[in-house]
């Protein structure tokens, strides 16, 4: 793992954080299979981080030392797709000597890009916390989605923090990052204008199981509905949204890192259709994701699986990254 001296919260001239990190790396720190006696220990013990990346996906103490190096660090949380992550600082000491600092971040960054997109979820306000020396954390942090990041640069010896994270179910489940290759998502706007996106770190198969997205909102009969054949199965391409702007779709990206603006968006659908798994669209890119756009017109939502696309498995619809 690589890391530098800068990062896009820590670093006051410009530079960026680079976490070389692989989708290998990550499913390796992944670890669902916790029972709740485990994880009622964790809460109580204290654990020194001593990685300057770390991923925790399980609620825990984690005690942070500094050994007097130059460097920006992170520690990566996550939690299940509907899930809210809690950090609580029950130690701060955290000199602003030397450009010292500690900074909590709503979402994930790798190598400059951030998850949920910029283009979503904004990039200024409570999306960026930052502290060091009597500017202390005093209340507890909560995410918007199931992840958030703790970045931090200590470089003054002896230096030290300690956080207390916990996962509780998120009331609006909105973005989130699928860290196992392989599972069932479900994404809904609730009538809001919002964007929502579930991210994987994989080339990914997707199917899409149910789909109520740009429908009105005034209540049908499900036979009714399902006997419209324009509600029944309405598809728009890529180009019939930009023309129409149509303003209610989901699509599906994939691209090399989690820049939205990096993206290829390779599918797009709207409309109604119902146990439609049967057709399913393969993405063979480092980064891959299903994002909801809404108007707040109408209560959209969509259910759908995926799985790891392996190398052996790529056919020629296939939709293809550049460069992976």
């Amino acid at each position: 793992m690589v890391a530098s001296s800068c990062s896009l919260l820590l670093c006051f001239v410009g530079g960026i954080l680079q976490y070389g990190y692989s989708s290998a790396v990550l499913l390796n720190f992944y670890n669902p299979e916790r029972n709740a006696a485990d994880l009622d220990k964790l809460l109580v013990l204290k654990e020194a981080l001593t990685e300057c990346v770390e991923m925790k996906s399980e609620p825990g103490v984690y005690k942070v030392t500094s050994t007097g190096e130059q460097l920006a660090c992170g520690i990566f949380l996550v939690g299940a797709l509907d899930a809210q992550v809690a950090i609580e600082f029950l130690e701060f000491d955290v000199d602003c000597k030397d450009d010292a600092v500690v900074g909590i971040l709503d979402g994930w960054e790798q190598n400059g890009a951030i998850f949920p997109p910029v283009e979503d979820l904004g990039a200024d306000g409570p999306r960026y916390l930052k502290h060091c020396g009597s500017d202390q954390p005093k209340s507890i942090f909560r995410s918007s989605g199931n992840m958030a990041l703790v970045q931090y640069r200590l470089p003054y010896p002896g230096s030290t923090f300690t956080i207390r994270v916990s996962y509780s179910k998120n009331p609006r489940p909105c973005n989130a990052i699928v860290v196992s290759p392989e599972g069932k998502a479900a994404i809904s706007n609730r009538g809001l204008a919002e964007n929502c996106s579930v991210l994987s770190i994989y080339p990914q198969r997707f199917a899409f199981e149910y789909m109520d997205i740009g429908v009105s909102p005034v209540l049908k009969n499900l036979k009714e509905i399902i006997m419209e054949p324009e509600l029944r199965s309405a598809k728009c391409s890529i180009k019939s949204i930009a023309v129409s702007e149509k303003r209610d779709y989901v699509e599906i990206r994939g691209g090399p890192s989690f820049d939205l603006t990096h993206m290829v968006p390779f599918k797009a659908q709207c409309g109604f259709s119902l146990n439609t798994a049967k057709e399913s669209t393969s993405i063979m890119c480092g980064t891959t994701m299903v994002r909801l756009v809404s108007s707040g017109q109408y209560y959209n939502n969509v259910l759908f699986v995926h799985e790891l696309l392996e190398e052996d498995k790529i056919d020629p619809d296939t939709f293809i990254c550049a460069a992976l």
